[in-house]
């Protein structure tokens, strides 16, 4: 998660500056880039044209520490996962688009130098939902692109399926879903998480007590985390439900919260109206991607912009039996070098290549060594859905 430590720190309302003539509807539409596994808009702010993440898993915004000079004087400062200094500072103005906007409460800065990597140096903040949460928001893998759509803008048809969200204390998007078929679990909508989705601990154990067999272990992920790497447990449900859309075993990881993350997001063109409280979900072209490689690889972190990515590999997986581990480097796949590769590109790779012996060259530790795993079938129709409305 890019903003994990600043989530529930920040509790700001947005305040729009400035409108340009429009066709009182839309305010802005912009194409977005994935890099690094987080969605980034262009956004212009103290005099500098940058990147920012969206993030709807952030109560607030949050600027990177080398604009810190033109913030003007502290307001405060927040102690953030336990040892993140975090300094508040008076909201600037963001133009987002053609438009301007502003929080009327502090804004946070800090080092964003952990999530830097290949292809996204530009990244210098987090759009929090202090400054969406007045706006409809309309996500469109399809198009790579994100608007925002004025407050009581009429529903459109083609939006897709209504449902209904909550925001929690902290203002961030939240929406009930069943985890095998009867387990209703709150989730908080999370755009700034890369994951599928993560499964709370305290949810895991209630599950685990109805039903031994109702989530199957599959084996440790490792995660990178804002100071550390850690280690966590990834487990399969046998279904997954929001509203009339169902999909067969999703793969969730065991954490501290329950969050729905953008690898599941993107399975639909998603319309948040945050004033209604309503989101509208349309199956898109990644409606029936798969949650992991049919090899049991995942990627979890970049190394640095001049190695490669870490790999986490499933239990029992073509992967683990290969000789592969967890925290390997890999530095290339097929021949061609992973530094300049962004997350998800890497991951579409594994699971598109499927027709061929992938090729791979891992670094443990001072040494080198390649390996070949071989063609083979999937391991499991990972994330197959269903629409119940078309049964």
């Amino acid at each position: 998660m890019v903003a994990s430590a600043m989530r529930g720190v920040f509790f700001c309302v947005a305040v729009l500056v400035s409108i340009p003539p429009s066709n009182g509807k839309e305010l802005a539409a912009l194409r977005y880039d994935v890099w690094d596994d987080v969605i980034t808009v262009p956004v212009r702010v103290v005099g500098e044209a940058c990147w920012f993440v969206v993030d709807t898993g952030s109560s607030g915004t949050f600027i990177d520490a080398s604009l810190r000079h033109k913030l003007g004087p502290v307001l405060g400062t927040r102690m953030v996962n336990g040892n993140v200094p975090v300094a508040l500072y008076a909201s600037p103005l963001f133009e987002i688009g053609e438009f301007a906007i502003r929080s009327d409460q502090a804004i946070g800065c800090a080092s964003l130098e952990s999530f830097h990597g290949p292809g996204i140096k530009q990244v210098r903040g987090v759009i929090g939902m202090d400054l969406l949460r007045e706006f409809i928001l309309q996500l469109d893998p399809d198009h790579t692109t994100i608007s925002l759509l004025k407050a009581g803008t009429t529903p459109q048809t083609d939006w897709g399926t209504e449902l209904e969200i909550d925001l929690d204390e902290s203002q961030r998007p939240t929406i009930e879903a069943r985890v095998n078929n009867d387990n209703v679990i709150k989730f908080v909508i999370d755009l700034g998480d890369a994951n599928t989705a993560d499964l709370a601990l305290a949810e895991v154990d209630k599950l685990i007590a109805r039903d031994q067999d109702s989530l199957k272990s599959i084996g440790l992920v490792a995660r990178a985390r804002l100071t550390t790497t850690v280690q966590e447990i990834a487990v399969r449900a046998t279904s997954f439900t929001v509203g009339p859309y169902v999909h067969a075993n999703l793969v969730f990881i065991q954490s501290d919260g329950s969050r729905l993350g953008l690898h599941y997001l993107r399975r639909y063109k998603a319309t948040f109206d945050f004033p209604r409280r309503t989101l509208y979900l349309k199956p898109s072209k990644h409606f029936f991607e798969y949650d992991y490689s049919h090899d049991g690889l995942m990627v979890f972190s970049q190394e640095d912009e001049r190695r490669g990515h870490k790999l986490g590999v499933f239990d029992k997986s073509p992967a683990a039996r290969a000789g592969i581990r967890n925290y390997d480097l890999l530095l290339e796949v097929d021949g061609l070098a992973t530094n300049t590769m962004a997350g998800t590109k890497l991951m579409r790779y594994f699971q598109l290549m499927v027709t061929h012996d992938i090729s791979l060259l891992i670094q443990r530790g001072e040494q080198k060594m390649r390996f070949r795993l071989p063609r083979g079938k999937r391991i499991g129709r990972i994330n197959e859905a269903v629409n119940q409305e078309q049964q």
